[in-house]
């Protein structure tokens, strides 16, 4: 197997930008096309081939995550970010379940118009998703891509076996949920109910527009779980960071503060707070939390500076690496989001920190709804709650953090949250007033 790793900014640019039809495949993987996704359709968004399906699939996929669809469901975001503050209130020792069901249930409001899940479910599905990481993980599962025969082994002998047999049982089972749950609202508006709710699921939507309902699932929850791994690792990574550094906590809080004179911040506030979102980019740079990307492949040979670069070369862009050059990014393991002060900064090729995002025609089109969502979330959270990591936890990338597929905060790193004075009555507040939100846009059952 052919394999380049990439970590300059300008050879990622020629690449993936100038070169882009070349370099835009992905790798075959045997245990995601065979056993964990549906042939031919389940690919998921994020590890589609370069083919006819996914130039199809990009379209919704973009207005979804378009700045129109953003606005489209902001109400959406502050009525679940107001009942994740509520849940780290009501049981802050229990932060990572809550930051795990706020970065699925908007996107599963978003898609499907469903509200509520039941707690099974939900941790089925966070399960469910943990395995996914580890089957797709560069050596967490036995080399079946050039070992065949390693394919043949018996279920028993073999636990990526049993493990992507539970995955794709469950997909099939969720997306078809999701599914069903937009069917009923595209047929209930059909029908003219009143109580339907003003605000129509992406899949609905969809639906309506012909798609054939198998593509609208797979489509529907490859999305769902990319939102969810993007903002989940990537709000743990962020509340971790600013509880481990109490004057950048400080500096964010007195900004939100002088924005919202004491009310709780809406996603609408967020463009007002440069602190804030420069804490987002140190974050990114800091504790990239996807540190390798998803490889690209090459559909063709091509050279390059002298190398020929064969057709089915995989290709890794070494984010962590490029987000910790010294040169560009002095003192790197420091957190310091004064670099991103600067908006060139936050936009420069070499400088910026959203190579976690990918690079060329494979980029993540989830970028700007990862980065408001992060925003929205993490105003509220600053303006009413205080956190600190325990004294002496290893925030180091090598004793703190997992830093395999995703990177975030390992098991053993814990944040410490308490309501700040006079901020609980005004939390239930806004949760109550964001549950009739939900019920105005979605409706009643």
């Amino acid at each position: 197997m052919n394999m380049v790793v990439l970590h300059d900014p300008d050879d990622i640019h020629e690449l993936y930008d100038r070169r882009g039809s070349t370099y835009a495949g992905r790798p075959y993987n045997y245990i995601a096309l065979n056993h964990v996704f549906e042939p031919d359709i389940g690919q998921i968004y994020l590890f589609q081939r370069n083919d006819r399906l996914l130039k199809r699939w990009k379209r919704p996929a973009r207005w979804f995550l378009s700045q129109q669809g953003i606005e489209g469901i902001m109400p959406i975001l502050d009525a679940v970010g107001a009942r994740c503050i509520k849940a780290l209130c009501d049981s802050p020792s229990q932060f990572l379940e809550h930051l795990r069901v706020w970065a699925l249930s908007t996107p599963l409001i978003a898609l499907s118009g469903q509200a509520h899940i039941n707690q099974d479910l939900l941790r089925t599905y966070f399960y469910r998703q943990q395995l996914v990481t580890g089957l797709l993980e560069p050596g967490k599962t036995p080399p079946v891509d050039f070992i065949a025969p390693l394919r043949w082994l018996p279920t028993f002998l073999a636990k990526w076996k049993r493990d992507a047999y539970f995955v794709r049982k469950h997909q099939d089972a969720f997306y078809g949920e999701m599914l069903a749950g937009a069917a009923s609202n595209r047929q209930r508006r059909k029908d003219g109910d009143k109580n339907v709710g003003e605000y129509e699921p992406v899949m609905a939507r969809l639906l309506g527009e012909g798609m054939p309902e198998r593509e609208v699932k797979w489509l529907a929850g490859g999305l769902l779980d990319a939102a969810f791994d993007a903002t989940s690792a990537a709000v743990t990574n962020f509340v971790v960071a600013l509880a481990g550094h109490a004057d950048v906590l400080k500096k964010a809080r007195e900004e939100v503060e002088a924005v919202c004179e004491g009310r709780m911040p809406t996603g609408e506030d967020v463009g007002k707070m440069p602190y804030l979102k420069a804490c987002l980019m140190e974050t990114f740079r800091w504790r990239p939390s996807a540190p390798l990307g998803l490889p690209h492949v090459t559909d063709s040979d091509d050279t390059y500076k002298g190398y020929l670069i064969p057709r089915g070369t995989n290709i890794i862009v070494n984010a962590f690496a490029i987000l910790h050059n010294p040169d560009v990014h002095p003192n790197p393991t420091v957190f310091d989001p004064t670099r991103y002060l600067d908006p060139e900064k936050q936009t420069g090729e070499h400088s910026k920190s959203t190579w976690i995002f990918g690079a060329g025609r494979r980029r993540c089109v989830g970028d700007q709804y990862t980065m408001h969502a992060l925003m929205a979330i993490m105003a509220k959270m600053v303006w009413a709650m205080d956190m600190k990591v325990p004294e002496g936890t290893d925030l180091s990338v090598e004793g703190g953090f997992d830093d395999g597929l995703m990177m975030k905060p390992r098991e053993n790193v814990t944040v410490e949250f308490e309501v700040r004075d006079g901020r609980r009555e005004r939390v239930e507040e806004e949760w109550q007033k964001g549950e009739k939100e939900l019920e105005r846009m979605l409706g009643k059952c």
